[in-house]
């Protein structure tokens, strides 16, 4: 939502009957999905209706989080795309004006693998930050001021080539490339999330099957190994660079989750407040999460299957951390079945709005809530 009060929607998946409305781009793909941007104003009238190349859309996995807005109305995408007809995917970035009707920046990014953009920010001052991943490229081109000029995967030792890295690349107004690097460890990273503050600071937040991620400060040294083979579970992780000219740094960078064996873990957003503390937002069906002046302490208990000690449903969690890293708030945020967070804003007086998925029949209400019971089989919540 802009500051007017106007509406950004962005879909995907769908058939060749979006009803279009003075669209910037009107060719649906060979395939029945394709992806498309609607804009409403604050009373829910159209203003226009656009196709969006498929290949903007690097899944569902990002939670919707492959586009963003600035304070005029102009709306910046970014996904994977082809450069040229060698069938390499890149980072693309895109810009439309406020009406979509003129494309303002068209950009490609990326090595000799394969890369996709997973996630955008924009900062008041017009530079744009996105958060992605390359595979299968040692060569991914990052700047003299990259804080990881190398793969993880090289640097450990654990693979000839690499395999799936994150990677934080950061444009000015203009559309050219001031920042590039590498973010990850010896095996696979996703990050999901992007933010800044316009300050220097970004914060990157995904998850990471690494178990030589990089680390600074980090509240969480390791995570849940899985049951056969010592093999290394998905885990959250949370990072705040600080860019510099010279020689960019990590502030703190760290785990995030339960750290029992086998538990799930995925962090799902990220965002930066005025004050420079970041707020995560995912889940886990651990025990041993983090918690600090929490409103749910312990993980919900119910009937829900198990796998020895680890309970198979999930609870939301959220965790704030000081502008050095230091855990000042972490909760559990759940009941007896599955709870998956989607999207976090924070105001400017320091409130936490959630809003996600509940499976729950017992998901905590308050007394004055909109609608205090479960209906059928899921509902979104709000908190």
């Amino acid at each position: 939502v802009d500051g007017q009060g106007n509406a950004y929607v962005s879909v995907y998946n769908l058939g060749t009957d979006i009803p279009l409305k003075n669209p910037l781009w009107d060719e649906y793909s060979d395939s029945s999905q394709n992806g498309a941007l609607f804009k409403l104003d604050s009373s829910g009238k159209l203003i226009y209706s656009t196709l969006i190349p498929l290949n903007m859309f690097p899944g569902v996995q990002n939670n919707g989080k492959s586009f963003t807005i600035d304070s005029a109305g102009n709306v910046y995408f970014t996904g994977t795309g082809y450069e040229d007809f060698n069938y390499r995917h890149q980072i693309e970035l895109l810009k439309i004006n406020a009406s979509a009707t003129d494309l303002l920046l068209a950009e490609y990014f990326g090595g000799p693998g394969d890369e996709t953009g997973m996630a955008i920010h924009v900062d008041g001052g017009g530079y744009i930050y996105v958060a992605g991943t390359t595979e299968y490229s040692d060569s991914f081109p990052t700047t003299a001021n990259a804080h990881q000029p190398e793969c993880g995967d090289i640097t450990s030792g654990t693979q000839s080539t690499c395999v799936m890295d994150g990677v934080v690349v950061v444009f000015n107004p203009e559309g050219d490339i001031i920042y590039s690097s590498y973010h990850g460890g010896g095996r696979f990273d996703h990050p999901f999330s992007i933010a800044a503050d316009g300050k220097g600071n970004i914060l990157v937040a995904g998850d990471t099957d690494s178990a030589d991620f990089p680390l600074a400060k980090a509240l969480q040294t390791s995570g849940p190994i899985g049951g056969s083979g010592d093999c290394y579970q998905p885990r959250g992780f949370v990072s705040l660079i600080k860019l510099d000219a010279a020689k960019s740094k990590l502030t703190y960078s760290t785990y995030l989750g339960s750290t029992e064996k086998e538990s799930s873990n995925s962090v799902r957003q990220a965002v930066l407040d005025s004050a420079g503390r970041a707020t995560i937002i995912g889940y886990t069906n651990g025990k041993t999460f983090p918690t600090a002046d929490a409103i749910q302490p312990q993980l919900a208990s119910g009937l829900c299957g198990s796998s020895g000690p680890i309970r198979q449903c999930t609870d939301a969690f959220i965790a704030t951390f000081s502008p050095a890293g230091a855990l000042a708030f972490g909760t559990y945020l759940g009941g007896a079945s599955d709870d998956y967070p989607q999207g976090v804003a924070v105001g400017g007086n320091g409130v936490i709005y959630l809003a996600g998925l509940t499976k729950s029949n017992n998901f905590p209400v308050t007394a004055n809530a909109l609608q205090p019971s479960s209906l059928l089989k899921g509902n979104g919540f709000l908190s």
